[in-house]
């Protein structure tokens, strides 16, 4: 029953998660970034899975833009320069799949939740 539970659980949190992001959305993102700054919105990604932060320097604190992926842009989780396929410009492109993951920062605050929400419960299963 308490291995039920567990996969039950487990399965409402990966669902849930793959059911299209949200990300932030701004042309001249504030830099420091800010989420609550009046020129950052949130809105749904257009291509599904992918959110992106991109910028002419791969420098942190560089001036970027952030929002949902252009169709075909991303395919790998992480940093690279890129050619935009709309101006043939070089890009860094930071791509990522979960909601607000495009921040800047490192870890997605769900990629730790959802892995500190399953240890927990295989935790409480062990012992319970």
């Amino acid at each position: 029953m308490n291995n039920l539970l567990v996969l039950l659980t487990l399965l409402i949190i990966c669902l849930g998660s793959a059911s299209g992001l949200t990300c932030y959305f701004c042309a001249n993102c504030p830099v420091p970034f800010n989420p609550y700054a009046s020129s950052v919105r949130e809105v749904p990604s257009d291509s599904g899975y992918w959110a992106v932060k991109k910028s002419t320097s791969s420098q942190h604190g560089a001036l970027a833009t952030r929002g949902p992926a252009e169709y075909g842009l991303c395919y790998f989780r992480g940093c690279r320069w890129l050619t935009e396929s709309t101006t043939g410009r070089q890009i860094y492109s930071c791509c990522c799949t979960s909601s607000y993951c495009n921040t800047g920062s490192k870890t997605s605050k769900l990629t730790i939740t959802v892995f500190f929400g399953a240890l927990a419960l295989l935790a409480v299963n062990r012992y319970v």
